[in-house]
C-alpha cells in the first residue's frame, strides 16, 4: 500500500488523518513544519503528500513545497478558504485540493485519484469542495 505524509500545524488534525488513512491501510508518517516534512520525506519516500495550505505563523503549503523541491511527489493541498485565487497559487505546486470541510470518503476517493493520476497540472486535478461534488 502507499505511503502518505501529513503536513499540518494542528496536532488533532494530524492524528485524525492518520487515524483515518490507517484504518484504510496506507502507512503514515506526520510533519507540522517544512523542515520536518522535508526530514521525513528524505527519511521514508512517501509515494502523497497532503498538506495542510495555512500552517500558521504566516507559513504555507507552498512553502512546504519549496522546501522539499521535489514536484514529482505527488501532493494534496487542503485548506479551509474558499478564496479561487488560492486555485491559482496552487496550480503548479499541488495535483489536488480539498476544501474543508470534508467526508473520509471524500478524501479516500481524492486519495486514490491522486495516487492514480500521473499529471501535475492543476487542469488535471480532482478538487472535492465542500458540498461533496467532484469536478
Amino acid at each position: 500500500m502507499a505511503r502518505i505524509l501529513i503536513v499540518d500545524d494542528e496536532p488533532i488534525y494530524r492524528r485524525c488523518l492518520e487515524h483515518a488513512l490507517s484504518r484504510h491501510g496506507y502507512e503514515v508518517d506526520t510533519a507540522d513544519t517544512p523542515a520536518s516534512a522535508v526530514e521525513s520525506i528524505l527519511r521514508s519516500h512517501p509515494d502523497l503528500m497532503i498538506c495542510d495550505w495555512y500552517l500558521g505563523a504566516g507559513v504555507t503549503g507552498l512553502d512546504v513545497r519549496d522546501a522539499i523541491g521535489d514536484v514529482s511527489l505527488k501532493s494534496i493541498a487542503i485548506t479551509g478558504m474558499t478564496d479561487l485565487s488560492l486555485l491559482e497559487q496552487a496550480s503548479d505546486a499541488f495535483d489536488s485540493l480539498l476544501f474543508k470541510p470534508f467526508t473520509i470518503e471524500q478524501l479516500l476517493k481524492l486519495v486514490d485519484a491522486t495516487l492514480a493520476e500521473g499529471s501535475n497540472k492543476i487542469a488535471d486535478k480532482v478538487i472535492v469542495e465542500s458540498t461533496g461534488t467532484t469536478e
